[in-house]
C-alpha cells in the first residue's frame, strides 16, 4: 500500500483526477445527503474557477452556507494561502453550515486541520438562519447548494416564499448573507433558475438585480455533476450594493460536449472562462476596453421595466441550446401563488387611482393569507 501511495503525483492532473473520482466514490457510499435535495461533490476545477473570479482578500470572512463536508472553504483557505501567504490563511475566518450531521462533523474536523474554530462549522438549516455568533454580514458567500423539492414544513417556516423549490429559498438567503459594504457570492445554479416563470423564481431574480450587482454568469458544461445528474448549470457572481447595470456571460462549453468532472478538456475550458471573465473585471475597473467580441460570450444591459414585464428573466440571449431538463411538479401552493404574483404586478402597474389601487393590493394581500392558511389546513 505504502509503495502505491508513493507512486501518486499529487501534481498530476491525470492522477489528481483519479484521486478526486475515489473521494467522490467514497463520499457517494457514505449516503451523505441532505433530505429530499440533490446534494453532490463540487469538483475542484469548478471550486478553483470560482476563487479565481472572486480574487479574495486577505482578512476576510468566509462563508459556505451548504458546506457539506467543507470542500469550499479547504479550497478558499489554500487560495489564500497561494496568494497572501501563511500568516494570512491563518487569520482568515471561515464558516459553514450544513444540514446532513455527517457532512457537518466531517468539515468541523477538516477546520481543525488548518487550525481554524470547529465551532465556525454549524449543523442546521439555512432556510432558517444561521447562528447568532456567525457575523452579521460576510465578505464571501461560495456554495454548490442542493436543488429540488424540499419538504412543506420547511418552505412554510420561511417569510419570503411559500414554495416547495430549493433554488429561490436558497438563493434569497445568500443575498441576504453577503454585507452590505461590499460583500460578494459565488453560487452554482441549476440553468432553469434564470427563467422558470414560477412566482418565487421571479420574486428572488427582481431581488438579486435590484439589490445586487450581477458582474457574471458562467454557463458550465453539460455532464458535469453526472451521475448524480444532467441538468445544466452556471456560476453566478454578484456582489452588494445594486443594482445591476451589465451582467457578462460566457458558455464555458460552446461546442455542447457533456465533460463529466473528470475530463481533462474541463479545465482548459474553465481557463478559458476565467480569462474571458478578467478581461470583463479590467473593463469594470477602469472603464476601458470594453470585451464586446470574445467568442461565446454576451454581455446583457439591465433595465427594470423591460425586466420586470419579462419576469426579470436572465440570459435570455443564450448562444446554446439548453439540455432539456425534466421539470419537478408545481404544488398547488406555487400554481396559486403565481395567479396571485401576477395579479399584484398587473395592478401595480396600472395608472389607478391610489384608493383603488390600494385596496385592489390589500386584496391581494389577504389572498395570500387565506392561500397559505389553506395550504396549511389541506395538509
Amino acid at each position: 500500500m505504502l509503495f502505491l501511495i508513493d507512486d501518486i503525483n499529487f501534481f498530476d492532473l491525470e492522477h489528481q483526477y483519479a484521486i478526486a473520482s475515489l473521494y467522490e466514490g467514497y463520499i457517494q457510499d457514505m449516503e451523505i445527503s441532505v433530505t429530499s435535495a440533490r446534494d453532490f461533490f463540487t469538483p475542484r476545477e469548478i471550486k478553483n474557477t470560482m476563487l479565481k473570479m472572486l480574487k479574495p482578500q486577505q482578512n476576510q470572512t468566509f462563508f459556505d452556507p451548504a458546506c457539506g463536508t467543507g470542500g469550499m472553504l479547504i479550497e478558499a483557505y489554500e487560495y489564500i494561502k497561494s496568494h497572501h501567504g501563511q500568516k494570512a490563511s491563518q487569520s482568515m475566518l471561515l464558516f459553514g453550515q450544513a444540514l446532513d450531521s455527517t457532512g457537518a462533523l466531517i468539515s468541523a474536523i477538516n477546520m481543525a486541520s488548518i487550525g481554524k474554530p470547529v465551532e465556525h462549522i454549524y449543523h442546521g438549516d439555512m432556510l432558517q438562519g444561521y447562528p447568532d455568533h456567525f457575523p452579521k454580514g460576510f465578505d464571501y458567500v461560495l456554495a454548490n447548494p442542493p436543488f429540488g423539492i424540499i419538504k412543506d414544513e420547511q418552505a412554510r417556516k420561511n417569510p419570503f416564499f411559500k414554495t416547495l423549490y430549493y433554488e429561490p429559498l436558497l438563493l434569497q438567503s445568500f443575498i441576504d448573507a453577503i454585507s452590505e459594504e461590499g460583500g460578494t457570492s459565488s453560487v452554482i445554479v441549476s440553468i432553469t433558475t434564470l427563467t422558470r416563470d414560477i412566482a418565487a423564481f421571479v420574486d428572488v431574480r427582481e431581488r438579486l438585480l435590484t439589490e445586487c450587482d450581477l458582474l457574471m454568469v458562467i454557463v458550465l458544461p453539460p455532464g458535469v455533476f453526472a451521475p448524480h445528474t444532467d441538468v445544466r448549470t452556471s456560476i453566478l457572481f454578484f456582489r452588494k450594493p445594486g443594482p445591476t447595470r451589465e451582467t457578462f456571460y460566457y458558455n464555458a462549453c460552446p461546442s455542447e460536449e457533456s465533460l463529466k468532472y473528470e475530463h481533462p478538456l474541463l479545465d482548459q475550458y474553465l481557463s478559458q472562462a476565467v480569462e474571458a471573465c478578467g478581461k470583463w473585471q479590467q473593463y469594470r475597473i477602469s472603464g476601458k476596453g470594453r470585451p464586446e467580441s470574445i467568442e461565446n460570450s454576451w454581455i446583457e444591459t439591465f433595465n427594470n421595466e423591460t425586466f420586470r414585464e419579462n419576469k426579470y428573466r436572465l440570459g435570455t440571449h443564450c448562444s446554446y441550446v439548453p439540455m432539456e431538463e425534466p421539470l419537478l411538479p408545481e404544488a398547488p401552493i406555487d400554481i396559486l401563488l403565481e395567479y396571485n404574483h401576477r395579479f399584484y404586478h398587473t395592478v401595480d402597474n396600472l395608472s389607478l387611482p391610489v384608493e383603488l389601487t390600494s385596496q385592489l393590493l390589500k386584496y391581494s394581500q389577504e389572498f395570500h393569507q387565506q392561500l397559505s392558511a389553506f395550504h396549511k389546513d389541506i395538509e
